[in-house]
């Protein structure tokens, strides 16, 4: 069972991108009129959607599907004992799930033109953009750990 602090640390993090896009989007809509932001929401969610969130939202389940196909590898192993698996999981899972939560978005924005879908769609593309960095970082630190397995692994064989 993970302690207190393990999960307060992973729900901090989902957290902080939630708040970190809502500070960023904040600041947009208070340099930017809220009439003309929206407009310019309804007006390019189209471009978006199929340029910006879907590719990522693809992305997203492939580099999904092929963590999970490598489950039973003894990379894969060695997460689970170290208690990183389901984190690396749980954490790409959300990436899908926001990802698709933006493209969905902006297509409702695109058929509705309704300045609330847009003002929705606005803060769940900061939110992407944010989370595109953060699942790059994710996929850059699970290399990493990666080497550092096949070095352990490489000094065990000798």
């Amino acid at each position: 069972m993970r302690a207190a602090k393990d999960i307060a640390i992973i729900i901090w993090a989902y957290l902080g991108e939630v708040i970190l896009a809502s500070l960023a989007y904040g600041s947009v809509i208070k340099l930017w009129d809220y009439n003309k932001l929206t407009e310019f929401i309804i007006t390019t969610s189209d471009g978006l959607s199929s340029k910006f969130t879907v590719i990522m939202f693809a992305g997203s389940i492939a580099f999904f599907w092929s963590f999970y196909s490598h489950s039973n590898t003894d990379f894969a192993k060695w997460l689970y004992k170290k208690k990183a698996f389901s984190v690396y999981l749980k954490a790409f899972l959300y990436a899908i799930i926001i990802f698709l939560s933006a493209t969905l978005a902006l297509v409702v924005t695109q058929a509705t033109h309704s300045t609330l879908a847009a003002a929705i769609s606005g803060w769940l593309v900061v939110l992407a953009i944010i989370n595109m960095a953060t699942f790059v970082w994710n996929i850059v630190e699970l290399i990493k750990l990666n080497i550092v397995f096949n070095i352990k692994l490489d000094q065990e064989k000798r």
